[in-house]
């Protein structure tokens, strides 16, 4: 029996081509709500992006895992932390100012990046958040501040070239021109196991839904892995099943399949 179900964001809860949750899904998740079933929200996106995703639904989600596992946290406080080493990011930086590489530093409640080019507002453009977009600041910050969580915009083929300026860090990717950074040791699954021993539910209890690659390891841990039918391929390869488009209803298809609506 599914007692607590995680969704991804961007591409998943949210349309890519509206920017908004289809009421089919907003209204699927309240009847969930009523039931009795957990549902959180995990995201790569920091918590001060998170808050107008909750202000669109007509309930209060039972926790939020963002930054990709690096913050996880609910009505009760925060469940748990994880950042990106120093001694990590003291090798990086001067690398992105060598090669002129965009990044995005993740804070708990600020972000920021080392410049601005035209992958960044490529990105915050298909989110539809251009109005947004974080500002540049000093990247000597990283000696006075934890940084959660990089979005380091980059393609895939370029990856190799920060690695070993991150010995210590995992890259996960959703979107063609960044990939996210965390610590090695983190991730959905790790934030994941924290929230359900907060909540004493057990792992074979629990289902999620996903469309990206930073998804994929939450939809391999998790009862019951859900790909949308707009994922990544490769997504779609590790699923438990495969869904309908984000725009298509997908959620509330997947869930009545599952006899939970």
């Amino acid at each position: 029996m599914i007692k607590a179900i995680f969704f991804d964001i961007d591409g998943t809860l949210i349309s890519l081509k509206t920017q908004q949750i289809p009421e089919s899904a907003k209204k699927a998740l309240l009847s969930l709500h009523q039931k009795g079933i957990l549902l959180f929200l995990a995201s790569g996106r920091p918590p001060k992006n998170i808050r107008y995703v909750q202000d669109m639904m007509d309930f209060e989600f039972d926790g939020f895992i963002t930054m990709n596992g690096q913050y996880c946290y609910h009505s009760g406080g925060l469940v748990y932390e994880n950042w990106i080493s120093q001694e990590d990011l003291r090798l990086l930086t001067p690398f992105l100012e060598k090669e002129q590489i965009a990044c995005t530093f993740m804070e708990l409640d600020y972000s920021y990046n080392n410049f601005i080019n035209d992958r960044i507002i490529n990105l915050y453009q298909t989110i539809g958040q251009t109005q947004k977009m974080d500002p540049v600041d000093d990247v000597r910050r990283i000696e006075t501040h934890k940084v959660y969580q990089l979005n380091i915009f980059v393609q895939e083929s370029e990856e190799f070239r920060l690695k070993n300026f991150l010995p210590a860090c995992k890259f996960l990717r959703w979107f063609p021109n960044y990939v996210d950074v965390i610590s090695a040791d983190g991730g959905k699954p790790v934030g994941i196991d924290k929230m359900l021993e907060a909540y004493h539910i057990r792992l074979d209890e629990t289902a999620a839904f996903g469309d990206g690659g930073n998804d994929i390891d939450m939809l391999k841990h998790v009862g019951t892995g859900i790909a949308m039918g707009n994922a990544d391929n490769k997504v779609k390869a590790i699923a438990d099943f495969v869904t309908l488009d984000a725009d298509q209803d997908g959620i509330l298809y997947a869930l009545r399949k599952l006899d939970l609506l």
